[in-house]
């Protein structure tokens, strides 16, 4: 027998052991002490519509009961020990008698298996509206209704309780009409004011309830607050353990009733819903299927900081002059270039001095490339995202041919082999590290085809329209240039005299698209003389990354430093051609290259069960916002966390938290870009305090030799963390660009090499994400169409033969195209593990204070 057979089989056991131990009131004990006359009603008035099970009878193992659980802080079973509640005494005794039992919510709470609920802490009778919504297209066919014990401690409108209850009811009869409402008055409360709206409010049901019965409404009233007494009360609101079993068995002599008045039917089909699992116990599986989701729905309101308006400071580092070996070729400004050939850090020619020939010693070297020569204009851009610029022909029809350039035996010297393409590329629009096409119309506005696939471009994108805000300046003088170091090239406008006005790159918010927002930063750079004492075409202003800093991007500051203003101008006369450059180095003052919604993280910091929302600084700092299941109200923990100069040599991209050691709350993981090594500061919350303490358990894995780190944008992640096993720790992965990927298997912060646990399924790296889909406790692998929004997954079924599996050690099932769309932004998606949710973070959040408004809206999806 298996583990997981052995784990059912003994948990069968402890149920039918203690079934003695439940409250279970007797057949001939009546729910409705206080109102019999409405009992004897309800009998009358609803026509049998399904299966007669007289009180005391076995349940038919064919009728699912697919129980909906809707309320507040009761349902959930807050206070319980387990936080079970009354759910798992119920669930087990209608096991025990033969039904097949399948509890639906939008939440989990309790150790319980099949922990389902829709229960919201603090939820009023108004605020459980939308989550019934959110329910309706499951088809539950019985609804368990307790809410009401937030309006009494309120004092909320209590004379008109009825009206709302009323909306609830109504709401559910038309939209379910076969559905069985078990409908709770307010239990006993020992607070003496509370207790008397409670005693307002539940002289309000019995009207409401009749009027419907009447019309042959299938609602079962359940009177708990005189089947519970104060003493069934632990915190004198919600039932001690005790109480909670005691409301179990309330709520299954209830169902025991509605079958014997032959009311229950079976559940109607919903493809995201399965209802039986093996060994008899039913769970919800939140299987994602294209048009099931529920949602959108807004679960904060948005927090953390920018990086503010672009600010540029320069340096002046000199002149350079730069002779021409060969006059014949005429070497003249218009064809001088900043480029990174050699895939280094610094810059193409230079002699690696550091220096670059600019103020002090060092100088140029020159050296030929074997490409052909080029009629139209030439650029040297990234085409492939290998941090190498390849050589780009664009011919006077607009048609491109590229070169790339790829390394060939001499470091120096480049191999070059031929591509051609049908576009041009002059510019990374998106941040993915490939050069995207872009062209510019008389109006100044800026129309884009994205480069899209793995490597080479495979695919094109139109985007339209990205830039409309020229303001009427002269097309001619637009560039497009990373000028604060994101890599996202922004719009620069420069004028006759170099004055640069410039608009940055952020990541946008619009749906289906993958249009920037354009941040204005005015005027940035002033000019140089040498532009007006040498017009054109004898100058020209040329941005590049000169000073070879593309990574210094470091604590304690993280300004992001873009590329430096050049300007190359051509002195002695034609025959003895000489080039002087003049370099402004962009020293870093940043700004516009971080958005609020960067830093936001979501992973169970508490232990609770539910993932935490958590905004992590540039430097690494956390500041908590703890889940109570309440969206969008979060309780505040303020900064938890500040890690200090152990981000020394580190950047945000860096950090990833997750449950190392399997305790239940996330750790706070450095991974070292160079060797992948792992630092874990161990997560010490304590729920007895409600304090979070931290120790620094050093370096826990030495990376096991990936050499895949992360690329460019905020989401190309060459290493994540998910449990792929199921044994309820965090692996780590090692990702190719193409999504290839090994894992090293952890079990209690011990790593054992796996190999490769999946193929490349084509998917670029930056839009994969990993994550429990289908609730079986394993992550799997998920791909998002970042233009559409849609995405696709992969589910992991456990251990495979390599040699079926393409080489991988799982085996893995297609699901295709199995949510997104509509109203979300692919490069916004994210998914909080263990939740089946899906995430929807804006990209351009308003600048923030420090107490963390913002908008527009987070929203999140129960797919």
């Amino acid at each position: 027998m298996s583990p997981f057979l052995r784990t059912l089989s003994i948990l069968a056991l402890i149920i039918l052991s203690s079934i003695d131990a439940y409250y279970i009131i007797p057949p001939n004990e009546t729910l409705f002490a206080s109102t019999p006359t409405l009992h004897e009603r309800a009998e009358i008035a609803a026509a049998p519509i399904g299966k007669c099970v007289p009180v005391g009878s076995v349940f038919p193992s064919d009728v699912t009961l697919r129980i909906l659980p809707l309320g507040a802080s009761i349902v959930f079973g807050y206070a319980s020990t387990d936080k079970n509640g009354f759910r798992a005494a119920l669930r087990s005794q209608l096991v025990a008698n033969g039904a097949s039992v399948n509890f639906v919510g939008e939440l989990q709470s309790g150790t319980m298996i099949d922990n389902d609920v829709s229960g919201f802490i603090g939820a009023r009778l108004d605020q459980v509206f939308t989550p019934l919504e959110h329910a309706l297209p499951w088809l539950p066919n019985i609804i368990l209704i307790n809410v009401g014990s937030n309006d009494a401690g309120q004092s909320y409108d209590i004379v008109n309780y009825h009206v709302r209850l009323a909306a609830l009811l109504d709401r559910i009869i038309k939209t379910l009409p076969k559905t069985v409402i078990l409908l709770s008055n307010i239990l006993p409360n020992r607070t003496p004011e509370t207790e008397a709206n409670v005693k307002i409010i539940n002289a309000q049901f019995a009207a409401v309830i009749q009027e419907r019965i009447d019309k042959g409404a299938l609602i079962h009233f359940v009177d708990m607050h005189s089947l519970m007494s104060p003493s069934d009360i632990g915190d004198g609101t919600h039932p001690s353990d005790a109480g909670y079993i005691k409301m179990g068995g309330i709520w299954y002599s209830a169902i025991q009733q509605a079958f014997a008045k032959c009311w229950i039917t079976p559940p109607g089909f919903v493809a995201s819903i399965n209802d039986t699992v093996p060994g008899a116990i039913s769970n919800t599986i939140c299987e994602n299927v294209l048009g099931n989701a529920v949602g959108p729905v807004t679960v904060q309101q948005g927090s953390g900081n920018d990086d503010s308006v672009y600010v540029h400071q320069g340096e002046g580092l000199g002149i350079a002059q730069i002779d021409i070996p060969s006059d014949g070729l005429g070497y003249d400004p218009a064809r001088v270039y900043w480029a990174d050939i050699n895939g280094a850090l610094g810059v193409a020619l230079s002699d690696g001095s550091g220096a670059n020939g600019f103020g002090g010693p060092g100088g140029f070297l020159n050296y030929a490339i074997p490409m052909p020569s080029c009629s139209g204009v030439t650029w040297f851009k990234d085409i492939d995202g290998d941090g190498r610029d390849d050589y780009i022909c664009v011919a006077p029809d607009g048609k491109l041919s590229a070169w790339r350039n790829t390394p060939g035996p001499n470091p120096r010297q480049p191999t070059v082999r031929s591509t051609q393409g049908s576009t041009v590329i002059i510019a990374d629009i998106d941040g993915d590290g490939k050069d995207d096409y872009l062209t510019v119309s008389s109006d100044g506005s800026i129309r884009a085809s994205r480069n899209g696939g793995v490597g080479i471009p495979t695919y094109w994108q139109d985007l339209g329209v990205v830039f409309n805000e020229g303001g009427g300046r002269d097309w001619r003088g637009f560039q497009l240039t990373d000028i604060n170091g994101d890599g996202r090239d922004d719009v620069v406008w420069t004028s006759d005299k170099g004055e640069v006005t410039t608009w940055t790159n952020l990541r946008g918010h619009s749906v289906n698209s993958l249009v920037p927002v354009w941040r204005a930063a005015g005027v940035t750079h002033f000019g140089d003389p040498l532009l007006t004492q040498y017009p054109k075409p004898l100058s020209k202003l040329i941005f590049g990354n000169v000073k070879g800093h593309k990574e210094w991007v470091t604590y304690p500051n993280y300004q992001g430093v873009g590329n430096d203003y050049t300007v190359a101008y051509q002195i002695g006369p034609s025959g003895a051609y000489k080039l002087r450059v003049t370099l402004w180095f962009n020293s870093g003052t940043g700004g516009g290259t971080r958005q609020a919604g960067d830093g936001v993280r979501y992973c169970d910091m508490r232990g609770k069960g539910s993932d935490d929302y958590i905004w992590m600084a540039k430097d690494g700092t956390l500041t908590v916002f703890g889940n109570y299941n309440n969206p969008p109200n979060w309780l505040q923990y303020g900064v938890v966390y500040t890690p200090g100069s152990l981000m020394a040599g580190h950047t945000r991209k860096d950090v990833h938290l997750a449950d190392l050691n399997g305790d239940g709350k996330c750790d706070f993981l450095i991974v070292d870009k160079a060797s992948g090594s792992v630092r874990m500061i161990r997560n010490d919350y304590s729920a007895a305090t409600d304090k979070f303490a931290w120790t620094d358990m050093g370096i826990v894995f030495d990376g096991g030799g990936c050499k895949n780190h992360y690329g460019v944008g905020l989401f190309d992640m060459g290493v994540r963390f998910a449990d792929i096993t199921g044994n309820g720790f965090p692996d780590y992965l090692c990702i190719d660009p193409d999504g290839r990927t090994d894992a090293w298997i952890n079990t209690n912060i011990v790593f054992r090499a796996m190999g490769q646990a999946k193929a490349s399924a084509g998917a670029d790296r930056a839009n994969i994400r990993w994550a429990d889909v289908n609730g079986d406790g394993k992550a799997d692998y998920i791909w998002i169409d970042e233009f559409l929004g849609t995405y696709q997954y992969w589910t992991n079924a456990g251990p495979g033969n390599p040699a079926d599996n393409l080489g991988s050690h799982i085996h893995w099932d297609a699901r295709g195209v199995s949510g997104g769309g509509g109203n979300l932004r692919g490069e916004c998606l994210d998914f909080s593990d263990g939740l089946c949710l899906l995430e929807f973070v804006p990209g351009e959040w308003a600048s923030t204070a420090d107490d963390g408004s913002a908008t527009p809206s987070f929203v999140g999806i129960n797919e």
